[in-house]
């Protein structure tokens, strides 16, 4: 960007210095080209909130578990379940007559991510499924899936978040359930030691908020491309006498690469503090909310839309015209990210009418963009997002279609489908917080 911007300041220096009717040479002829360069930001850019039907949060790339509960006070009420299933022990099942069950537990690894208050006790419910875990047609789950589970708790574990750390996060689980998969053991029975069998005694598990949850965490689950990270795990210990001495042994029952497509995320927003759109055909215009401001949310599925309607205006007041440079700049509302962390990247898309994600927004060298935040957290005054579009304008500029030019942005698909972060942004009619679209561009004859 910094090399371009020189490139213009060059050009603008020449332009300035030398006539516009001067002659160029080309080969032997000279030819009189009349040109300038313009500046503008004053396009009229409409913006709007709009609600994708879902989105997928299973067999990604790169996943994690997303638990919890938390009061957004510009959204509402968001909260999160993971669902995922575990297999049988590999190791063999020889276990001591005298053996005693002791416990059953859950345990899992944070991974990092987090948002909401983690000052406070957090809480995870575990129950057990009464249906399979059965993916949609195409293979996946979305974020408004829900297998059905048993109303009875399965399990309960209470905390102090530590996100950042690498600790483990232990549940107890039913003790009853607990001894009756021991004593099926001992006996090795069918349902303990054929997969298919298993798979219908113990079809899976929901972990689920607590309703006095102030945070939703994120915790390690492994993926085909990042195989190693931590499985959430149900571990069953017992013990036997050996001699004068006891002998504390347990079992492990986790994921495996099979299970690990079929982990996925529910996300809902409840009680919501605005009239959010309840469909993907539908699009509201940030007028229509009282902040003049349009919504954007991963997880939940809410994007903003972003449309130039009056781009080839330009044409009908110059012949020639070339766009240089064009940098579309969103300001996030101002007060709204005080205790809530902004989102670190967000991404651009072409759309059509219908509001379809089609290619990404690349810049004018023709590579991927993804826009990284400038922050002000002090003062909020200086805070944007910022993305080059001189290739979408340039190409829409031209284009023979009847829709007008119109883009949707969302949070970065890396982080989309698994995550709850949210930005809320001004519009071109909020009196401060202004999403601006500012042009470079070349007029020759």
């Amino acid at each position: 960007m910094i090399r371009y911007f020189s490139i213009c300041i060059i050009l603008l220096a020449l332009l300035s210095c030398a006539d516009q009717d001067a002659p160029f040479d080309i080969g032997t002829d000279k030819v009189e080209i009349k040109t300038s360069m313009q500046f503008t930001d004053t396009f009229t850019v409409h913006t709007y909130t709009v609600m994708m039907d879902s989105i997928k949060t299973s067999g990604l790339t790169d996943q994690q578990m997303v638990i919890g509960r938390y009061q957004d006070p510009e959204f509402g009420t968001i909260t999160a379940n993971a669902y995922f299933r575990v297999i049988m022990p590999s190791t063999s099942l020889d276990i001591d007559n005298d053996a005693v069950f002791d416990s059953l537990k859950l345990f899992m690894k944070y991974n990092g991510y987090y948002t909401g208050d983690t000052t406070q006790v957090f809480g995870i419910a575990a129950h057990r499924l009464n249906a399979l875990l059965k993916p949609n047609t195409d293979g996946y789950f979305y974020n408004n899936d829900t297998i059905s589970a048993f109303t009875d708790l399965f399990g309960y574990g209470s905390f102090y978040p530590r996100p950042n750390s690498s600790d483990t996060v232990w549940i107890n689980l039913d003790p009853a359930f607990g001894s009756e998969l021991f004593d099926l053991m001992k006996e090795s029975d069918d349902r303990v030691t054929d997969e298919q069998d298993f798979l219908s005694y113990f079809r899976g598990m929901m972990l689920t908020y607590d309703t006095g949850n102030k945070a939703v965490l994120g915790f390690q689950f492994p993926s085909s491309n990042s195989p190693t990270l931590s499985k959430p795990t149900m571990r069953l210990y017992y013990h036997y006498p050996t001699g004068y001495s006891t002998l504390y042994k347990y079992f492990d029952f986790a994921p495996q690469s099979d299970d690990y497509d079929l982990m996925f995320n529910h996300f809902e927003l409840h009680n919501p503090e605005v009239d959010f759109p309840d469909e993907l055909s539908q699009k509201v215009p940030a007028a229509s909310y009282a902040k003049g401001c349009t919504y954007v949310m991963s997880g939940i599925g809410l994007v903003t839309r972003v449309e130039i309607p009056y781009l080839q205006n330009l044409l009908s007041v110059y012949n020639n015209i070339k766009i240089l440079d064009a940098t579309l700049e969103l300001e996030p509302l101002r007060n709204t990210y005080a205790d809530i962390a902004l989102p670190e990247n967000l991404s651009l898309y072409n759309s059509n009418n219908r509001n379809h994600f089609l290619a990404g927004i690349a810049n004018k060298y023709g590579d991927e963009q993804i826009a990284t935040l400038q922050i002000d957290q002090l003062y909020q005054e200086e805070t944007w997002y910022r993305f080059d579009v001189s290739g979408f304008l340039e190409a829409k500029l031209t284009e023979e279609t009847d829709q007008v030019p119109a883009m949707l942005l969302c949070v970065t698909p890396d982080y989309l489908y698994k995550t709850v972060d949210r930005v809320i942004f001004g519009s071109q009619q909020h009196p401060e917080n202004k999403v601006k679209l500012k042009v470079y561009y070349l007029i020759y004859e």
